[in-house]
């Protein structure tokens, strides 16, 4: 698991958010991951991955959804991008980190991740593997072992992240990095 030191290494301490007081939330069995937000922090930005900057509704607010199986509070982590209408959210109730397509039809919740500090896992070691490709953008067989070195790595955390090549961390392998 990723510790705020290793964050503040990578990204400075300006680069890291951590979530003061969360408003709003209704209930949770999620004591933990909030406590990880508190002192731990993500990111405020990982190149085509994460983006805190990205517009309402905003990172760390409460988004409430209704469901089948009753109500749910679904805490916001930030999207892929500045741009993007996606969210990471964190279910409250399960711990799973998912994401939503705010301007989808038909809005369905995919869980990207088994629980919060595995997000932040993957979250942290995809931006160091991008540092490391650019600074060795001419070492292509460093690259590929390193990738590869990587995948291996965040599959033996989080098997469910890569489960099917429509997961949302098999389509970053493949399309982003």
């Amino acid at each position: 698991m990723v510790s705020r030191g290793e964050l503040i290494e990578h990204f400075g301490s300006d680069g890291v958010a951590t979530a003061s007081e969360i408003k709003g939330l209704r209930s949770t069995s999620a004591a933990t991951d909030l406590e990880l937000l508190r002192t731990v922090g993500i990111p405020l930005h990982v190149d085509r991955i994460l983006s805190l900057e990205s517009g309402t509704p905003e990172a760390f607010s409460v988004f409430p959804v209704s469901t089948t199986d009753g109500d749910l509070d679904l805490l916001v982590l930030g999207s892929p991008s500045i741009k993007s209408a996606m969210r990471y959210l964190l279910d409250t109730k399960d711990g799973y980190v998912v994401l939503l397509d705010l301007e989808s039809q038909q809005p369905a919740l995919e869980v990207v991740n088994e629980s919060l500090s595995n997000f932040m896992e993957y979250v942290y070691r995809i931006a160091r593997y991008q540092s490391f490709r650019e600074n060795v953008a001419e070492n292509g067989v460093a690259i590929a072992d390193y990738k590869e070195l990587l995948s291996t790595y965040l599959v033996s955390m989080d098997s469910f992240a890569f489960a099917k090549t429509t997961n949302w961390w098999s389509m970053v392998f493949d399309r982003v990095l």
